[in-house]
C-alpha cells in the first residue's frame, strides 16, 4: 500500500505514480489514510506543496489531509486557493521562506470563498490554464531540442586557407590541405 510523503507530493498538484515507501499492515491501523480525491498540503521541507490524490493512500504526519469543511468546496478550486496561500505566505515571510508551519497557523490563514457554483467555474477555468501551460512548455523544451539536435548536426566547415605567421606586419597565407 502507498505512503505518501513530502518528496511524493509532485508540483503539478498530483502524487507520483509510485510512492517511494509502502507502509506493512502491521503499520497501516496507527496510520492515517488519504481517500482517492482528497486535498494534501505539506507541511515541512517542501512546504506548500499541494496535491489532489489520485489513488488512495497512507499519508506521513508531515503532509496535511484536508477532509474536513465547514461548507461546501469544490476540492480544485481549494487546492488552487491553498497554494496561492502558501506562496503569499512564503513572499511575507523572512528570506521568503517558511521553515515550518503548523495545523494551528493554518486556521488562522483568511480565504475568501466564492459560492459552490463559482468555486467549480474557477477550479474548472484553472485547471484549463495550467494544461494550457503545461502543452506550451512542451511545446518548448521540444522545439528547443530538435534546434540543439540540427546544430549538432550541422558539418563544420574546413577553412581553404589559413594564417599562419605574419611577417612584416602583413600575414603570410598558405594552402590549407
Amino acid at each position: 500500500m502507498p505512503f505518501v510523503q513530502v518528496a511524493d507530493v509532485a508540483d503539478d498538484m498530483k502524487l507520483v505514480d509510485d510512492t517511494k515507501q509502502k507502509i506493512s499492515k502491521l503499520a497501516q491501523p496507527m496510520s492515517v489514510f488519504a481517500d482517492k480525491g482528497s486535498v494534501l498540503v505539506t507541511l515541512q521541507g517542501s512546504i506548500g506543496r499541494v496535491a489532489i490524490t489520485q489513488y488512495g493512500a497512507f499519508v506521513d504526519r508531515t503532509v496535511l489531509i484536508f477532509d474536513r469543511y465547514n461548507q461546501d468546496i469544490d476540492k480544485t478550486f481549494w487546492a488552487y486557493i491553498i497554494k496561492e496561500k502558501f506562496i503569499d505566505e512564503a513572499r511575507k515571510a523572512p528570506g521568503g521562506t517558511i521553515k515550518t508551519i503548523t495545523k494551528e497557523a493554518l486556521s488562522d490563514f483568511d480565504l475568501m470563498l466564492p459560492c459552490f457554483d463559482e468555486q467549480k467555474k474557477l477550479g474548472a477555468f484553472l485547471v484549463s490554464i495550467d494544461n494550457l501551460i503545461t502543452l506550451h512548455r512542451r511545446m518548448y523544451y521540444q522545439q528547443k531540442r530538435r534546434t540543439y539536435i540540427c546544430i549538432q548536426r550541422q558539418p563544420t566547415t574546413i577553412p581553404c586557407c589559413s594564417a599562419s605567421t605574419i611577417n612584416n606586419g602583413f600575414p603570410f597565407i598558405k594552402k590549407a590541405p
